[in-house]
């Protein structure tokens, strides 16, 4: 039984405590399970093989999350399911980037970096006023996302500060690319936690478009 036409989902991730500590990585418990035919015959798990790929492992920790690269997306927090936000208490997870690319981040000691880093296309990003202070935002950590086509932003924050935030995280991109000039930054789309359109970031352009 071949795959015809798998969907593509919105892949949530948080870490693994392990020992106190950092211990890799694992789906959210809202993320859609993966086609059920990795779960049944040889012949159909050999199919669904070809496009879902057990990933996310570390230099340290086996992958555990199965992902189409060509459709899935990889989201860092809650994301914003079907154009509404449910618990707007939980805070975002802006975070995880930090463990994602090898560093520590308070209690959890992070000797280890995910792999899979340069083929993820799509990815959706929780920010809050925890990294609003960097100078670079959030873009030194997405710049590692070589492959990274899409990018959209879930802003935790009012909706008054909406034109200022978004002229910070252009400014911010445009200082990154100026620095790393190789840099092909993704497209990128801010809504606001609720799901409200605050535009996009459009790179070597005006940042509103």
């Amino acid at each position: 039984m071949a795959i015809k036409s798998p969907r593509p989902r919105a892949v949530g991730i948080k870490i693994k405590i392990k020992d106190h500590g950092f211990g890799g990585w694992t789906v959210r418990e809202n993320t859609p399970p993966p086609p059920v035919a990795l779960q049944v015959c040889r012949e159909s798990r050999e199919e669904a093989l070809k496009r879902y790929v057990l990933s996310f492992g570390t230099t340290v920790h086996p992958p555990t999350v199965y992902f189409n690269y060509q459709i899935d997306t990889l989201c860092f927090g809650d994301g914003v399911p079907d154009g509404t936000r449910g618990d707007l208490g939980r805070g975002a997870s802006d975070y995880l980037l930090n463990l994602w690319h090898g560093r520590s981040y308070m209690h959890f000691v992070n000797k280890s970096r995910v792999v899979e880093t340069h083929t993820v296309r799509r990815m959706t990003l929780d920010v809050d006023e925890d990294i609003f202070g960097r100078s670079s935002f959030c873009w030194e950590e997405i710049r590692r996302f070589r492959g990274l086509e899409t990018l959209c932003l879930v802003v935790w924050d009012e909706e008054d500060r909406r034109d200022e935030l978004v002229d910070y995280f252009g400014t911010a991109m445009m200082q990154v690319k100026g620095k790393n000039p190789d840099w092909v930054a993704p497209r990128v789309e801010v809504v606001s936690a609720d799901g409200r359109s605050w535009g996009n970031l459009n790179p070597g352009h005006d940042t509103h478009q």
